[in-house]
């Protein structure tokens, strides 16, 4: 049997009576491969199961669909042919998750249970209850204890049981799954037992390296590890190495001692960064002493409003720290065009929050909204944006009546 997918011209949906191709289940991705027939050939990209079936889903990329229905319907024999290295990187990979699943429990405990998986060709993700993270020290235990387990090359057989016998023998479960009275359970040795329809590799020295990626959260009591075996774990390890190489050759310094090299540029980094602060903040006093010559007074409270050139937010930021300091009681708003965008940082100084009701938020999201903008923050310092710099002058005259506004 063959359907078309009706929005793509050249994809295939291929029912066979009988199939080589391992159909997706249990975490583990459906093969890839070929079907080849007279007139036609199909490149399976994917492989599901349906009821009363298994269906190849692929693209048509020799011959036509009519000369693969015509073989359908002529009963024809095709050669089905399985992409033999991604099925192989497929059984390393799912061998290599039963790995890791036991090892989880050696490490973190008996109540480390498989809550899902993915065992793809090039990678495999495996979740499991825990409920915290996952410390480095242990990580690097798990990961060892894998490859120990690989470099021992032990035995992976299957065998079929009843459920009750193969739960009795000590065989772990996917949690929620339903089966059949009668399972599948493959054993890796005498370090693991699972119940698993997957395919696998004949001996875990097949693999070749475990290489253990990432450990995080995705739900509560719900973590989620993800490793690459084979030559994925091999190019890893290579990237790895290149990037050391490169960072070594920048900073001048062998990969054991990069880790101090880079502490020590980091330290001067903060270093270099609290000299700016203060460069930043003699470079405020200076300008806060010109806008007070700026200010004017509105119901008795001294305002000023004022387009100041700033490099980014913190220098702007750090004028208006200055500016609220040197008011002694007022308002100050500080308008700039920072890369094309407009910010505004409005002060109040605290007998005018107590006493008159000022807070800088209302007044700064008075000023960003003739902008295009808005922001808020705290009553005595706030901060907005606004999307047109052609509107920052305008905005900044309107400061004075925006205040007396609010003090009504």
């Amino acid at each position: 049997m063959v359907l078309r997918d009706e929005n793509e011209d050249d994809r295939v949906r291929l029912v066979l009576d009988r199939t080589p191709f391992y159909a997706e289940a249990g975490g583990q991705v459906g093969d890839r491969g070929r079907i080849k027939g007279e007139g036609f050939v199909v490149e399976v990209e994917d492989v599901q199961k349906v009821h009363g079936g298994i269906v190849h889903i692929g693209r048509l990329t020799e011959g036509d669909a009519e000369a693969l229905e015509t073989a359908i319907v002529a009963l024809d024999t095709v050669v089905a042919r399985v992409d033999r290295q991604a099925r192989i990187d497929a059984e390393r990979n799912h061998t290599a998750t039963h790995l890791l699943h036991e090892s989880l429990r050696r490490t973190l405990g008996d109540h480390v249970g498989q809550m899902g998986s993915l065992v793809a060709p090039d990678r495999l993700r495996f979740d499991f209850s825990h409920f915290a993270a996952v410390e480095p020290e242990q990580l690097r235990e798990i990961e060892e204890r894998v490859n120990e387990q690989i470099r021992a090359d032990l035995e992976v057989s299957a065998f079929q049981e009843e459920l009750e016998k193969a739960k009795a023998m000590g065989a772990q479960a996917l949690f929620g799954e339903k089966y059949e009275d009668q399972v599948r359970v493959v054993r890796i040795g005498d370090f693991s037992l699972e119940l698993c329809g997957g395919t696998h590799v004949r001996s875990t020295g097949e693999i070749g390296a475990f290489d253990l990626l990432s450990e995080s959260g995705i739900a509560a009591g719900v973590r989620r590890s993800e490793a690459l075996t084979g030559e994925g774990a091999e190019r890893a390890a290579r990237q790895r190495r290149q990037v050391l190489a490169e960072l070594g050759s920048r900073l001048n310094a062998a990969p054991e001692e990069l880790a101090d090299k880079i502490e020590s540029l980091l330290g001067r980094n903060r270093q270099l960064e609290r000299s700016l602060d203060e460069l930043r903040r003699r470079v405020a006093a200076l300008e806060t002493s010109d806008n007070l010559n700026e200010a004017r007074e509105v119901q008795g409270v001294k305002v000023v409003a004022q387009r100041t050139q700033a490099e980014d937010v913190p220098s702007l930021r750090a004028m208006a720290d200055g500016l609220r300091e040197s008011l002694g009681s007022g308002v100050g708003v500080l308008g700039a065009d920072i890369g094309g965008k407009v910010s505004f940082i409005a002060v109040v100084t605290d007998d005018l929050i107590k006493g008159r009701g000022l807070k800088a938020g209302d007044i700064v999201r008075g000023v960003a909204q003739l902008a295009g903008g808005s922001g808020g923050g705290k009553p005595h310092l706030a901060q907005a944006g606004g999307r047109d710099p052609g509107k920052l002058d305008e905005a900044l005259e309107q400061v004075v009546g925006i205040v007396e506004q609010q003090l009504k």
